[in-house]
């Protein structure tokens, strides 16, 4: 039977419209995977820009999600440890209750079991798709049913096969997915492992790098600190750096570094940063013993002491708290240790709320160590220092004694000499004496004698004629001159022969402490009242600027005396001659005497206004038998006497100065620790340098 034109026409209508039908589902199809892939290209764009924060990613994930899979409520779980929990949704910004709903899911755990869908994604590790939870005889999650869920989807966040996180979409009817839909929140859940797995990494690298960051940092810092350590032996310098370094590197508000003081047993601050004076000045009067406070704590312990917040510490007390420690929280102290031995201490305080980091103590006990090797060596340069101040005195005193020794080596030989030349010269003036008396006899005798002669030959020589008598008579007279001369000549050589004597007895007498001005007064009365006892019209001021600080001296008093006289006498007599010479009727002969204390030595100054020395002839002045005074009035030995008895037994000095016709000035100086070296005690002096 054929087709009638109604029937094919009915025909091609119904094709037409499943033709329509294919093409809407078509493009229901195109559309839905435009979506999808718009969808997914969203979200690989929020990946790409949340690369260290997954939460935007989560965000997105479960709102898109939730939108393209038509589900009412979306939830994303996340493994911590063992239990599962909530980190994001799609519901809580849309309203009060869904706000208030997802408050107490963030409280809630879920763990590894079938009592719920998560719970068996948790365990299974696979897509749990429960069509109508109240058909499920495991389910066992009242409070779900109450807020009206039926249909749940659960798809696993896999990482090595192994569950990191959930995505949870439920309706509120019985409406299964599809396998499209499931698809698609598996592919976000992949994206979701990609983003998390990007922010693991990339979190893991920024603390590597932040780590290596801090140790670049710390070596820095901890270079500086050696190199301080090692080029600078000024000790506050180095604890300076050290101290500022470590507050700077464990971000603290201020530190400081303390030293030990095992006398009286408390740390005493050496050196502080981002710390007023008045802090130091504090923390320098607390005194801080062993036990008390952190720092006591770390170095009873031997280990660093970190609390959080001082402010809850119970261990402290109330002033340390409130006064020293106001506004701080946390401190950290580091005990300084030699050998285990307590040397110090340092300490870091921050005054925000919060604790060091867990790699602080064991950087601060790093510094600490480079505190301890800086103070060692200021400890050893210090010791180093005395060492060498004693190696130099040491070095000085035996320099001194080497020096000592020469001059009393110089002075034996110098003494043999002058023993053999006083022997010689002994023995010399013993031969001559002898003959020079007979002179000094005969010529006296001689005298006498021709007095006797005129007398007896008076009435002869009366009777002769006047030039005979002339004749005689002049001939009487010269013979008379002759012996008077012979007897002038022979008294100055008995002169010389005793001051010979006197010059090889050398220089001798008992020492002992003395009043120096006393003696140089006692000298000055002695000297004048015997030349006036010599010369009656002897006349002469004296003026005295004696030093009443001049602290009793040792030495020889006789011999001094007799250096003295000696002085005093020659002043005279340059003064009288002065005067003498015809200096002019205003001129007035004056003699003055001066003593000074100079600490080490003692000073007597002699002065005349009388003739003065012609510079050609000062240098000879101390040589024996050389004399400025005319034939018969000097001997030349008083000075030379007088320098042996100043230079040579009392290791002083004599100066001369002079302006000739003005004045002579005498200086002398006698060392309070000048001594005479005898062979005694030349034997000792050369046994302690040598010993």
């Amino acid at each position: 039977m054929s087709a009638t034109p109604d029937s094919t026409l009915a025909d091609s209508e119904q094709l037409i419209a499943d033709l329509q039908r294919q093409l809407a589902a078509c493009r229901a199809e195109r559309d839905e995977a435009l979506e999808y892939q718009t969808a997914t290209s969203d979200v690989l764009k929020v990946i790409s820009r949340s690369t260290s924060d997954v939460q935007p990613v989560l965000d997105t994930l479960i709102e898109t999600a939730g939108r393209l899979c038509g589900s009412d409520f979306g939830n994303i779980l996340i493994r911590e440890g063992e239990v599962y929990r909530y980190v994001s949704n799609n519901y809580a910004s849309t309203s009060a209750v869904g706000a208030e709903y997802w408050a107490i899911l963030r409280q809630r755990t879920i763990v590894p079991g079938r009592d719920s869908v998560a719970g068996r994604v948790a365990l299974e590790g696979r897509v749990v798709h429960v069509a109508d939870i109240l058909a499920d005889p495991d389910y066992a999650s009242p409070e779900t049913v109450r807020a009206g869920r039926r249909t749940i989807l659960g798809v696993p966040l896999l990482r090595d096969s192994e569950p990191i996180g959930i995505i949870m979409l439920s309706r509120n009817r019985v409406e299964p997915f599809t396998e499209r839909q499931i698809e698609l929140v598996r592919t976000f859940a992949d994206q979701a492992v990609i983003a998390m797995e990007n922010a693991r990494l990339l979190g893991e690298l920024q603390a590597r790098t932040d780590e290596l960051t801090r140790s670049v940092a710390e070596l820095q810092a901890l270079e500086e600190v050696l190199r301080a350590v090692n080029s600078s032996l000024d000790l506050d310098t180095v604890l300076a750096t050290i101290i500022s370094r470590a507050v700077q590197l464990s971000q603290a508000d201020e530190g400081t570094i303390y030293e030990f003081d095992e006398t009286e047993e408390v740390f005493v601050p050496k050196s502080a940063f981002g710390m007023s004076a008045e802090r130091v000045a504090g923390l320098r009067e607390r005194r801080v013993r062993l036990g008390e406070t952190h720092l006591g704590r770390a170095a009873v312990e031997r280990a660093p002491v970190h609390v959080d917040d001082v402010q809850q510490d119970p261990t402290l007390t109330g002033p340390d708290r409130g006064g020293l420690l106001q506004g701080i929280h946390a401190v950290l102290a580091v005990p300084l240790l030699r050998e285990d031995k307590v040397v110090g201490g340092l300490v870091i305080r921050r005054r925000t709320v919060g604790g060091f980091a867990s790699t602080i103590p064991t950087l601060l006990q790093t510094f600490a160590g480079q505190a301890v090797l800086a103070i060692e060596n200021a400890r050893l340069f210090q010791e180093l220092a005395a060492r060498g101040e004693e190696a130099r005195r040491a070095r000085t005193a035996a320099e001194a004694a080497l020096s000592d020794l020469r001059r009393a080596q110089n002075r034996l030989i110098q003494s043999e000499k002058m023993a053999s030349l006083g022997q010689l010269t002994a023995g010399i003036a013993h031969e001559i004496k002898n003959p020079l008396n007979f002179v000094n006899n005969f010529a006296e005798l001689s005298g006498e004698l021709l007095d006797e002669l005129k007398e007896t030959t008076a009435p002869a020589v009366a009777v002769l004629g006047d030039d005979k008598r002339a004749e005689l008579d002049e001939v009487v007279e010269m013979l008379r001159g002759n012996l008077e001369k012979i007897a002038e000549h022979g008294r100055r050589a008995d002169g010389i022969v005793k001051s010979m004597l006197e010059h090889s007895r050398g220089v001798s007498g008992e020492r002992r402490e003395v009043d120096l001005n006393a003696l140089v007064e006692e000298a000055l009365n002695l000297a004048y009242h015997g030349a006036r006892a010599q010369d009656a019209s002897f006349s002469i001021t004296l003026e005295r600027d004696l030093d009443h600080a001049v602290a009793p001296i040792e030495l020889a008093p006789q011999e001094i005396t007799r250096v003295l006289l000696n002085l005093f006498g020659n002043g005279f007599y340059a003064a009288t001659e002065r005067q003498r010479d015809g200096a002019g009727p205003d001129f007035r002969s004056v003699l003055k005497v001066a003593t000074k204390d100079l600490g080490e030595t003692a000073e007597i100054r002699i002065r005349d206004n009388g003739t003065g020395i012609a510079p050609e002839i000062r240098d000879k002045l101390f040589q024996p038998f050389f004399t400025t005074k005319p034939t018969g009035e000097g001997t030349g030995l008083g000075l030379s006497i007088s320098w042996d008895i100043v230079t040579q037994q009392h290791g002083g000095s004599i100066e001369v100065d002079s302006e000739p016709g003005e004045f002579t000035e005498f200086t002398i100086r006698l060392p309070r620790n000048g001594h005479r070296f005898g062979g005694r005690q030349l034997a000792e002096r050369v046994g302690s340098a040598n010993g």
